[in-house]
């Protein structure tokens, strides 16, 4: 609502919350273009595609419901910066991190992989996914279709990973928006179907399951299991050794 660029179409997706959620989006849905829809949903994956069909503008942005914008200025910002840098769908920027209260963990864009990358970069480059700071024509949706419901938590990486067969990343030199990190949060829960997800989505995409990011997120997840040394232990055993070697020298630990 505090945008300084208009007009902007705000769509709210909203899994059914019995917290006040509700109270708050019929106030302000008379004060400006805000619609919204309540109900169960499948997952984060599903509310993204109601988004997407909901949405009838040129442009498609996706904030979480604990992210916000970097300021008022953020969206005047991105729409100059396409308009003065034309000829991609998607322009990525960067995030500023901040903890549940608001206090600031890490500040920046995205990483350079140049100006612009494609597959080869999210495969092999360690190339960075930030749907929060990320901008997408809706031909975007139309060509690469929506995002997979089969992922609850790497939805972004593997949308991300198909989408890049048609099109790709322009990264912009902004930051865009503040991404809340605390560990409760979807995205920094340590576990085996997170794990699985990032494997699966490298995989049907043409990607190494002996990727250097994989071995480092599964290096990562095995360190939260009871006996945080588990994996260099177990190279003293003579049946794993080896595959615990690999996984230290591919993940740079050995």
């Amino acid at each position: 609502m505090s945008q300084s660029y208009s007009p902007i179409e705000h769509i709210v997706i909203d899994g059914g919350s019995t917290d006040g959620t509700l109270e708050v989006l019929k106030r302000y849905q008379s004060e400006y273009g805000l619609r919204w829809v309540s109900e169960p949903d499948r997952g984060l994956s599903h509310a993204f595609n109601k988004g997407i069909v909901a949405a009838t503008g040129e442009w498609l942005y996706f904030l979480g419901g604990d992210d916000y914008l970097i300021d008022d200025d953020a969206i005047h910002r991105v729409v100059e910066w396409i308009a003065a840098h034309p000829g991609y769908s998607i322009y990525m920027g960067g995030t500023a991190v901040v903890d549940e209260v608001g206090v600031e963990l890490s500040h920046g864009p995205p990483p350079p992989v140049n100006s612009v990358y494609g597959r080869n970069a999210l495969l092999n480059e360690g190339a960075p996914v930030i749907h929060q700071g990320t901008f997408y024509r809706r031909r975007v949706f139309d060509v690469a279709g929506p995002y997979s419901e089969k992922y609850k938590t790497h939805m972004d990486y593997e949308f991300h990973l198909r989408v890049t067969r048609y099109f790709d990343i322009a990264t912009m030199a902004l930051l865009v928006a503040c991404f809340r990190a605390h560990p409760l949060a979807l995205s920094k829960q340590a576990d085996w179907h997170r794990s699985v997800e990032l494997f699966r989505a490298r995989a049907t995409n043409g990607g190494s399951l002996w990727h250097r990011d994989n071995l480092c997120h599964l290096k990562a997840l095995l360190g939260t299991w009871p006996g945080t040394r588990w994996l260099y232990q177990c190279r003293g055993s003579v049946r794993v050794r080896s595959l615990a070697a690999r996984v230290l020298r591919a993940s740079g630990d050995e």
